[in-house]
């Protein structure tokens, strides 16, 4: 008999000065152990049509959401998201590990919706929508997979709510890093992107750079010493 989890909902939110907001929702439902399923909203001040713009090229993920895609590669002839185009992508969240997973585009109207199925480290289905309401965009991102990944799946029994909160940090920053595109792409002053956490970003590249160095330096100080 296979364990299940039983998820009320829940959720984590967030609201910037600016009226933007995300918001991510564990949803409600009886889960096998390993299978996940998260909803996720953000208020973005935006037209659809500068939504759809960002969004035409999956490889630009990688550009403007560095601290969560940090490869995109489109493995079709087109470069532009369209049905049926795919791409491979390399991500990760705040914990240290990463997974790798293919997408395939079932269903797109640019600046309204699309559709992907995945597979890869998890297998499962991506759904994004766009309403617009005034001045602002209503981006609903509904995820449901199952992970194929050893160690995710092994440990989810026990830390299940800690993976959750992984998505739950990427989907944040992710509300952060579409409003630094738009700032950037009307001309406005804006931040860099939020980067990658360890081992990916500057500060622990500079990091895992420095310690052959330091172990040398340790070498030749106690060749030092015993000579």
């Amino acid at each position: 008999m296979q364990a299940k989890w039983r998820i009320r909902r829940s959720s984590v939110s967030t609201t910037r000065l600016d009226g933007t907001s995300a918001q991510v929702t564990l949803m409600p439902t009886r889960l096998r152990v390993h299978e996940y399923h998260a909803a996720t909203q953000w208020r973005v001040k935006a037209t659809q049509r500068e939504l759809a713009e960002i969004t035409r090229t999956p490889e630009d993920l990688a550009r403007w959401w560095p601290a969560a895609f940090l490869v995109v590669k489109g493995t079709g002839p087109s470069a532009e998201i369209k049905p049926g185009s795919e791409a491979c992508c390399h991500v990760k969240g705040w914990l240290p590990h990463t997974l790798t997973f293919w997408g395939r585009v079932e269903d797109v109207v640019l600046g309204e919706r699309f559709s992907v199925e995945v597979w890869g480290d998890f297998n499962g289905r991506m759904d994004c929508t766009v309403q617009q309401e005034g001045d602002y965009c209503l981006i609903g991102f509904d995820w449901r997979v199952y992970v194929n990944k050893p160690f995710v799946r092994r440990l989810s029994f026990l830390f299940k709510v800690l993976f959750y909160s992984n998505h739950a940090w990427v989907m944040t920053l992710g509300l952060r890093s579409i409003n630094r595109e738009l700032a950037c792409r009307r001309g406005e002053q804006h931040p860099d992107a939020p980067g990658p956490t360890f081992p990916y970003g500057p500060r622990s590249r500079r990091f895992l750079k420095w310690l052959p160095q330091a172990g040398r330096s340790r070498a030749n100080r106690s060749e030092s010493t015993v000579s």
